[in-house]
């Protein structure tokens, strides 16, 4: 502005045109974006959850939290991942534990597990399923999920579009490595939402999975 009034120039501001405003608006999302990528809430390598959710992977993070934090399983926040760790933690070492010489979870302990005295506050269960069969073997707030293939589970709550074997091998994908987080799709509250559960193995035979909606 100072160089135009130096050179008796015009001082007035360029007029933007749509396409100016366009592209503008471009660089102003791919910033926000990359922005919300760094952020711990969405830290790791998984993709937006699709109509069908095939494409999310599973991503590596944090050591296991040690603690619980008071927060509510129905809001992203990162209190909804530590709990979801916190607690896949607690079962996966609590039913290792108790494992019979066949590498079996006792039937009450998955008694247990479906009634729901395993589950914290705030809408944070575990789900546990059986590693070769994508079998549920017990669920924290749906004993009808019990005997149920996941296949089988998301064509019951209406999710039979989306690519609930590939769940499945996700699931198992994040088992193997120990405990990761794998985003979904899922449906409760009356509407789909994506999902963030932290899936950890129990012994060779089972997994179970914490998680909150994102």
């Amino acid at each position: 502005h100072q160089h135009c009034r130096n050179n008796k120039q015009s001082t007035s501001f360029p007029t933007y045109t749509s396409k100016h405003r366009h592209d503008m608006m471009k660089v102003i999302f791919v910033a926000a974006t990359s922005l919300l990528l760094r952020s711990s809430v969405f830290s790791g390598t998984f993709g937006i959850a699709a109509a069908a959710a095939a494409a999310t992977t599973t991503t590596a993070d944090a050591p296991l939290q040690k603690a619980r934090i008071s927060c509510d399983a129905n809001y992203s926040t990162s209190c909804g991942r530590t709990n979801s760790q916190w607690l896949a933690s607690k079962v996966s070492s609590e039913l290792a534990a108790r494992l019979d010489a066949a590498g079996n979870i006792p039937i009450q302990d998955l008694r247990d597990i479906t009634n729901g005295l395993l589950n914290e506050e705030k809408g944070f269960y575990p789900f546990i399923v059986e590693r070769s069969t994508g079998v549920l073997v017990g669920h924290g707030v749906d004993a009808t999920f019990v005997g149920l293939t996941v296949e089988q589970v998301f064509e019951k709550i209406g999710l039979g579009f989306s690519d609930a074997e590939n769940l499945h091998r996700r699931f198992n994908q994040a088992a193997d490595e120990g405990g990761n987080f794998v985003q979904y799709l899922w449906y409760d509250h009356d509407q789909i939402n994506s999902k963030l559960a932290y899936v950890m193995p129990i012994g060779d035979k089972y997994y179970v999975g914490v998680g909150y909606r994102n």
